[in-house]
Order: C-alpha cells, then structure tokens, then sequence
C-alpha cells in the first residue's frame, strides 16, 4: 500500500514539474522576447558563484508590472458564446466595482449555472 501511494505522489510530482519548467520556457522563450522586442540569450548553465535572489526593488516592480496587465472588466459568455449581461444590465463585471465581492465574479454565476 505504501508503494503504490508513493508512486502516485512521484508521478504527480513529476507531472507538476513538467507543468512548471512547460509554464516556464513558455515564459522565457515566447511572452518576454515578445514583450521586451528581442530575445534572451541562450542558457549557459550554472553558476554557483550567482546569488539566486531577486530585489526587493525588481520584486516591486514585477508585482506592480503584472496588475497592470489585469483587464478593467471581465466579459463573461454563455453555452452559445454569446456575451451575458450583469444582472444591472452592464456588459461586463467591473473589477474595481466588484473587488470585495467574491459573489458576483465567482460564486453566484457559477450557482445560476447550475440552476439554469
């Protein structure tokens, strides 16, 4: 019995890391060179001599930098792919109206759903 959850816990692992290093060579290789209009130079391997750590300055700035890409709205869309209004009329769900409740973006359209 131990074995075999063992061997499930290894193979999700494995397949979490498989995810991760995917999401990241997605992210190094296509959405930065794309977003910074050049290319990154090739890895060269590894240097033990290179602190690993991150600013908290660059951290700041990346943290900032990803709210940015945050859209003000969301567009939400039925079984057909039509676009469903709010229950106000609106096309679509503002953010900065709805920040605090969790309600209206997730839990009542997906309950209505489930109704419907």
């Amino acid at each position: 019995m131990h074995g075999k959850s063992s061997t499930n816990v290894m193979c999700a692992n494995s397949f979490t890391n498989d995810i991760f290093f995917c999401l990241q060579n997605v992210i190094l290789y296509e959405y930065l060179p794309a977003l910074l209009n050049e290319g990154l130079e090739p890895y060269n391997g590894y240097k033990p001599d290179t602190h690993p750590g991150i600013t908290h300055v660059f951290q700041s700035a990346a943290f900032r930098f990803g709210h940015t890409l945050i859209p003000p709205g969301i567009y939400r869309r039925d079984g057909k792919c039509n676009y469903r209004k709010t229950r106000s009329g609106a096309p679509a769900i503002r953010l900065c109206a709805s920040w605090w409740d969790s309600e209206v973006c997730i839990f009542l359209p997906i309950l209505l759903s489930l109704l419907c």
